[in-house]
């Protein structure tokens, strides 16, 4: 398991993060960033964190897991 992957990333107050389905976007004072995220990665948001977690623990599934964190 990734140790990256599994640290919470903080929003800063000044952007804006939109997930839906499996397409995530996020706004700032620089512009927008839109990307797709593969099913077997989901992506949950509280407050002002999100937080990355595998639906499935396979190898492959394990190599995007820090790399979608990133």
């Amino acid at each position: 398991m990734s140790r990256i992957g599994k640290l919470p990333i903080i929003i800063p107050d000044n952007v804006d993060v939109n997930y839906n389905d499996s397409e995530i976007t996020v706004k700032g004072k620089f512009g927008t960033l839109q990307t797709k995220i593969p099913d077997v990665i989901n992506i949950t948001q509280s407050n002002n964190q999100l937080q990355v977690t595998l639906k499935e623990q396979t190898r492959n599934v394990k190599s995007l897991y820090g790399l979608y964190r990133t």
